[in-house]
């Protein structure tokens, strides 16, 4: 049943999504590592399979996790579109969401030149929107009623619909942000006036997590800007590690014992007549692959282990009362890096990242392997490079 389920759900967003056509595979190299697989999963659409014994499909792409643990409240789903100038039809992003948290447990997708084809912009103002795939039961209601009437010039470039956030429940004085899992800016819109398909979907529901991000201020200028730990990984995995071949990436959510819950379609602790209990994840993470040297031209599936290399990043998140969530001083990031093998145990064994991959790659890190984090790993406010640039984009 998991498989047929996974099957509709991919069926639905193929058929619905206008640029869908796709590719018999996604090179999206420039003649670099790309995960030229087939666009279904292996196994028969239509073969019956028990729900309790089967997980949810494994490896359509390199990048997607393997459900070790299954539920019935799992649904999957990738989404496609075409790039920016290129129009080459891709993946956009992968997803895990759980109908009944109202919340993603995984987003995995790829990086490479091709998907910054429309620059880092972000549309003005965040054209956030449902995700035609979910039911508004389904999914968090984190998105106005008049959304289609972005970019709502005639009120003043806000929707009129003022209950599209969520309110935690945890502390009535925690502020929860909408979080990208993908952040916007890995599919840039190109103008921030015009709406880009594939970084419209990275609006959807399916993408976002409430957000309570440790950070400490850093001087920029007359200004000052939020650094985390979540900031800088995001800053040097586009900016450095972003490589001629592909880069994979997992962004995920733990919930622990769903001991922290929010509100959605809410406004200031204001509810509305959607409003329902959502969890929130009490951390969140990410698992990267990439070659070693970025520049082999092979597809994964044909690179040796000692030519692939992991990593993987804790976040916990941030649940002290307070409407800051502001710190006099950061951890550093060390405290924050592990291997994939580690994140795997850490969620309880949920989900198998980058399935298949040689199991060594996943075993061990090496901060030096990885461009620009031993700048950052230690002491990230006093690293070489110039971390005002890390802005959120």
């Amino acid at each position: 049943m998991k498989a047929i389920q996974w099957f509709l759900v991919q069926a639905i967003a193929l058929s619905c999504i206008s640029c869908a056509d796709f590719l018999s595979g996604d090179d999206v190299s420039d003649a670099g590592t790309s995960d030229s697989v087939t666009d279904t999963p292996s196994g028969s659409e239509g073969e019956e399979e028990e729900e309790d014994e089967t997980p949810a499909p494994s490896t359509p792409y390199f990048e997607y996790p393997y459900t070790v643990k299954s539920s019935a409240d799992y649904v999957y789903g990738t989404l496609r579109g075409e790039t920016y100038s290129s129009r080459k039809t891709v993946r956009n992003y992968s997803y895990c969401y759980d109908v009944t948290r109202h919340n993603p447990m995984w987003v995995a997708y790829p990086c490479h030149n091709i998907y910054w084809e429309g620059g880092y912009t972000r549309p003005y103002p965040d054209p956030w929107r449902p995700s035609p795939f979910l039911t508004e039961q389904q999914q968090s209601v984190i998105y106005a009623d008049d959304w289609e009437d972005w970019p709502w010039s005639s009120t003043g470039n806000k929707p009129e619909d003022i209950y599209n956030y969520w309110t935690c429940l945890t502390a009535s004085d925690v502020m929860l942000s909408k979080g990208h899992m993908m952040r916007s800016a890995e599919r840039g819109a190109g103008v921030s006036y015009a709406l880009f398909g594939m970084n419209e979907q990275s609006f959807y529901p399916t993408n976002i997590n409430p957000e309570r991000d440790r950070y400490v201020e850093v001087p920029n200028g007359n200004s000052k800007f939020n650094l985390s730990h979540w900031s800088i990984v995001e800053y040097v995995l586009s900016n450095d590690w972003r490589c001629r071949d592909t880069l994979y990436v997992v962004v995920g959510c733990w919930y622990d014992k769903n001991q922290h819950k929010a509100v959605d379609a809410s406004y200031w602790g204001r509810r509305s007549d959607k409003s329902k209990v959502c969890m929130v994840p009490a951390a969140r993470y990410k698992a990267i692959l990439r070659t070693r040297s970025g520049n082999t031209g092979k597809r994964v599936a044909d690179c040796s282990a000692d030519e692939l290399m992991s990593i993987a990043f804790w976040f916990p998140q941030c649940f002290e009362p307070s409407y800051d969530n502001r710190k006099d001083e950061i951890e550093p990031l060390m405290s924050a890096v592990m291997s994939v093998e580690e994140l795997e145990s850490r969620i309880g064994g949920d989900f198998a990242f980058f399935p298949d991959a040689p199991p060594q790659v996943k075993k061990s890190f090496d901060t030096s392997d990885w461009p620009g984090l031993d700048d950052v790993v230690n002491d990230p406010l006093n690293a070489s490079f110039d971390l005002s640039q890390i802005m959120g984009y």
